[in-house]
């Protein structure tokens, strides 16, 4: 949702496997595109955000907000290692990765591309977890278009801690898609 304004959806299509919506506000010198597409495994999807500037300089950023009902969290690092949750809600930390318990046999598991996020926001309820993840934020000069990329998994919830490295690092290592 970037700045306040309430976005237009501009135009949508399904190109492949793709959903693609563009977007723009009146008051946004913005306008920006959300891909949405299955990840390379079949329990994955990332979602490419792409946002270019009307004007001679900005610096736009972007917040994507996630709502899961959940009771239990995990917090990793951008190699995929644990972290203390205490540091994390305390502030101490900044998670790399945030992970939910959806019941006792699935957890979900969401990042952004370390070089695309500027920020995550933690937010907990008795029983929600809210995840919002700040991207670009950067001078982008006019004409530019910068994207930015946000994976959500799901794992059966033994294997969590196995797994995510690997899917992690295939994501880290594979090219940004290309677009039209």
């Amino acid at each position: 949702r970037p700045g306040t304004a309430t976005p237009t959806a501009t135009d949508s299509y399904v190109r492949g496997g793709d959903l693609i919506a563009s977007y723009s506000t009146s008051e946004s010198p913005f306008g920006w595109q959300i891909y949405w597409r299955r990840a390379e495994t079949e329990s994955g999807l990332e979602v490419v955000l792409s946002l270019q500037n009307r004007l001679l300089s900005g610096n736009p950023a972007i917040r994507v907000t996630s709502c899961l009902p959940s009771n239990e969290t995990w917090y990793f690092d951008a190699s995929g290692q644990p972290l203390d949750a205490q540091a994390v809600t305390s502030g101490k930390v900044r998670p790399a990765i945030v992970a939910v318990a959806l019941d006792n046999q699935w957890a979900y598991a969401e990042w952004v591309h370390p070089a695309d996020v500027q920020d995550v926001q933690l937010h907990r309820s008795a029983t929600t977890v809210t995840t919002e993840w700040t991207v670009f934020g950067d001078d982008l000069e006019k004409g530019v278009i910068r994207r930015a990329r946000l994976r959500g998994e799901f794992f059966p919830r033994e294997s969590l801690t196995t797994e995510l490295p690997t899917r992690l690092h295939s994501f880290l290592h594979s090219p940004i898609p290309l677009s039209t």
